[in-house]
């Protein structure tokens, strides 16, 4: 992912498909970088966001993911 930091190029978000259960939505996409493949996200490992409060959450699938922690998110309820 270093020369997308460090170049200029093309950055897009393909193939994008949402499934939205209850509060819980998985997304698959893939993010691609002047043609070539970045990063896929799949529905084997889809990026997951959780809705509390009428707001999406990107929540953190593992400790490099950016996302929220699951228990970090505000409570049913609380304004966030």
């Amino acid at each position: 992912m270093l020369p997308a930091v460090f170049s200029p190029g093309k950055l897009e978000v393909i193939d994008i498909s949402v499934r939205v259960e209850g509060e819980w939505a998985y997304a698959t996409l893939k993010l691609v970088w002047n043609g070539d493949v970045l990063y896929a996200y799949t529905s084997a490992s889809p990026d997951i966001y959780r809705k509390v409060n009428d707001r999406w959450y990107d929540v953190a699938e593992d400790p490099t993911d950016p996302g929220y922690n699951v228990n970090d998110l505000p409570d049913e309820g609380v304004a966030g």
